[in-house]
């Protein structure tokens, strides 16, 4: 099976569906074409019942879990639609430019970044609001690996949004090779290279 477009998106899900059982879900594309390739992806790798929105807001206002992945340049819906409990892993506004979330999801969120250094300087999500002093940096509740290390707290109750606000940083995909070599050398499989 061969999947040309959607990368980012399909890894998310992938990813998801290793911490939690995903048993349906919805995704919405620009792309009708590119929105039935995800629903296949999801049947035959996860065996996950996904089914095509009709437009972003639909999606949003129904899930559990939110995933963006967007070249956006505008953000894709009202924050005030969010559900409460909503987790939010937003990841396609790596750019000043771009820009997914509006800034009411933002301030109904405990928000989450890779790097306190680099997310409120490279994300148009944080970057536009910030600069309009619509949402201010000090808010930022802190960076995954504090959360991961449990110096700070993620979800404290249930009905919290909480939302990942990824931009990519180099020690995670350091940290991802780590381990996909730790694993290949444990089932030994693979070829060693000298470079």
């Amino acid at each position: 099976m061969h999947y040309r477009w959607g990368v980012q998106g399909l890894g998310q899900i992938e990813a998801v569906s290793q911490v939690m059982k995903m048993k349906s879900g919805l995704v919405y594309d620009i792309s009708n074409e590119q929105a039935e390739r995800i629903v296949k992806f999801a049947k035959e790798r996860l065996s996950c019942d996904f089914d095509v929105s009709n437009s972003p807001e639909q999606l949003a206002s129904k899930v559990d879990v939110l995933i963006t992945s967007t070249t956006s340049t505008q953000p894709l819906f009202n924050g005030s639609i969010i559900k409460p409990g909503t987790h939010i892993n937003a990841i396609g506004s790596n750019m000043p430019s771009r820009r997914e979330l509006d800034v009411e999801i933002l301030r109904r969120s405990k928000v989450v970044v890779d790097s306190l250094d680099q997310a409120p300087k490279e994300s148009g999500d944080l970057v536009q609001p910030i600069s309009h002093g619509e949402y201010d940096v000090g808010k930022i509740h802190s960076e995954i690996g504090d959360v991961i290390s449990g110096r700070k707290l993620g979800r404290v109750t249930d009905d919290e949004i909480t939302l990942f606000k990824s931009v990519g940083i180099a020690v995670e995909d350091i940290a991802v090779a780590r381990r996909i070599y730790e694993l290949a050398v444990k089932q030994g499989i693979g070829a060693e290279l000298t470079l």
